[in-house]
């Protein structure tokens, strides 16, 4: 946990968000104060405060540390310190398939908004985005004998009609997203 703290001081020190995941009880509860936003999850949260709600372990914790804090909780969404008072931004509904690496997915989105500028509420509610189609899968189905499917994503918006030669459309940044 030192090497932690002193990774936290030197972001903090550059200016840089210094982003911390804490999904147990630290051995040192002051570690968090070396961070500039310190997301729990709840069962860390319980642990820190014998709160089983986390709007109230999260009062809880805030009185104990200046830091901005939140306290993730699957899907029950996330809350959050705002200003002094407590947030929340309830996740995303999604159709899950599997939730293994959720949390983590959720921290690294967190952590890349707050880096690319975004305020804290926004980048709270873009990481519940991100981790929620973390944990949804794309499945093709019923296909006809012999033929096979592309899924296609795209960072720019486009349209071609009858790319390669097929006989369906193919729209990227909308939808369909394919068409047959």
């Amino acid at each position: 946990q030192a090497g932690s703290k002193h990774l936290m001081q030197v972001a903090r020190q550059s200016g840089k968000p210094a982003v911390m995941d804490i999904d147990r009880k630290p051995d040192d509860p002051r570690l968090i104060d070396s961070c500039s936003h310190a997301a729990l999850s709840a069962q860390a949260a319980v642990e820190m405060t014998g709160e089983t709600d986390p709007r109230a372990a999260l009062a809880a914790l805030a009185a104990r540390h200046t830091v901005w804090l939140a306290v993730t909780d699957g899907e029950n969404g996330v809350w959050w310190t705002d200003a002094g008072a407590i947030s929340h931004t309830p996740a995303f509904r999604v159709e899950v398939k599997d939730t293994l690496g959720a949390g983590d997915v959720w921290h690294g989105a967190f952590a890349l908004g707050l880096g690319e500028g975004m305020a804290e509420a926004r980048a709270v509610r873009y990481a519940s985005a991100v981790a929620a189609l973390n944990n949804v899968t794309l499945e093709a189905s019923s296909l006809p004998l012999n033929s096979f499917g592309f899924f296609l994503t795209s960072t720019t918006q486009g349209f071609t009609a009858n790319p390669g030669g097929s006989q369906g459309v193919l729209c990227l940044g909308g939808a369909p997203l394919v068409r047959r």
